[in-house]
């Protein structure tokens, strides 16, 4: 499976993760699989899909920014709720699922020109055709 498939049905999945821990807060759903689901949803969402667009090679190491960064994202939502005084967990996991979401729409429907997009970066090479590799001085002969 290829690099790009497989971020698809990594953002496809944080999609329907997402989904499911958003209807379940909705709808005051209650079975035991609640937590899970919920716990699952703050350590992988938020994070998993600021951390995607940057196209990392690891696929290993993308999952585990995208949890540091959910832990601080979730942290985050919580001093702000504590220091406005006003503990409403639920408004903030629709809240983090609103943010979250359009961020994994492109993903999925591979439409995204993220940080490590091959082709942005050719584009941007080839535009100012310019060698920005700091060598063309030295090959030339003339030194500084």
């Amino acid at each position: 499976m290829s690099a790009s498939t497989s971020r698809r049905w990594r953002a496809a999945a944080l999609i329907a993760l997402t989904v499911v821990a958003t209807a379940m807060t909705l709808t005051d759903l209650q079975w035991d699989g609640r937590t899970l689901v919920s716990v699952a949803f703050h350590l992988l969402v938020p994070g998993c899909a600021v951390v995607s667009w940057r196209k990392l090679d690891d696929p290993l190491t993308e999952v585990t920014l995208g949890v540091a960064l959910s832990i601080a994202i979730g942290t985050g939502v919580a001093l702000a709720m504590i220091a406005i005084d006003r503990w409403e967990p639920a408004v903030a996991q629709v809240g983090l699922a609103v943010a979250s979401t359009p961020l994994l729409v492109p993903q999925v429907r591979g439409t995204d020109h993220g940080a490590g997009d091959d082709a942005v970066d050719d584009a941007d090479d080839d535009a100012d055709g310019a060698d920005d590799s700091g060598d063309a001085d030295d090959e030339a002969g003339t030194s500084r």
